[in-house]
């Protein structure tokens, strides 16, 4: 039988597109042809490309694309905002293990300490977002726990404040959406390091210490 070709034209984000390049090299392919195995892959028709066996549910989303994890709203003075959620499904009891089905016990583990630590911040609430955690007011996200589909479970969150910003003499902090410094957290020695960014995040907002 006889298989039509269909050809895309398909935008994606500057990261995304060096993660991909960087992997093309690996394999010894061009980006197109990586494309082409991804999507023939995922939707079961890896054909006889060199990377059939290329797994891209292992490529965690990229935190840096414009998605529903923006700030809808710009930032204002704490005594000038009224800190109501924008919807009701915003919690002061978000229970990750309720929200989150099949992620490895370590993830959800990370995220609850990291959703409980901000919600020590009495103004602060939490939902679930996708494959992460969104907080109101905007000041700390989880941006997603890691699946089973990667080889270290965990997650990776987002702190209000450029990495310079903070006391971070290991230089765990990475550049991430605008505004904010990303961390990628995989040991209980990470997630206690990473706790203290969540009060000086919301510090740094919103001009004021925890409550």
């Amino acid at each position: 039988m006889t298989t039509s070709i269909r050809v895309l034209n398909v935008a994606i984000t500057e990261t995304t597109d060096r993660l991909m390049s960087a992997e093309a090299r690996r394999l010894g392919i061009d980006v197109s042809s990586l494309g082409a195995a991804i999507l023939n892959g995922y939707f079961g028709d890896g054909g006889d490309s060199a990377t059939t066996n290329f797994a891209p549910a292992q490529l965690e989303p990229d935190p840096e694309a414009p998605s529903s994890f923006a700030d809808h709203r710009p930032p204002q003075p704490l005594a000038d905002r009224a800190f109501l959620a924008p919807s009701d499904q915003y919690r002061r009891d978000l229970m990750v293990a309720h929200s989150f089905r099949n992620y490895p016990p370590r993830s959800l583990k990370f995220a609850q300490e990291l959703i409980n630590e901000a919600l020590l911040i009495p103004e602060v609430t939490a939902t679930r977002k996708e494959r992460g955690v969104m907080f109101w007011p905007p000041f700390f996200r989880i941006l997603y726990l890691r699946s089973y589909r990667t080889r270290h479970p965990g997650v990776v969150a987002a702190f209000y404040g450029e990495p310079a910003e903070f006391d971070d003499p290991k230089n765990l902090l990475r550049g991430g959406p605008k505004s904010y410094s990303r961390m990628a957290i995989e040991s209980e020695k990470e997630l206690a390091y990473a706790l203290p960014f969540i009060h000086a995040a919301y510090a740094r907002r919103y001009g004021k210490e925890m409550s």
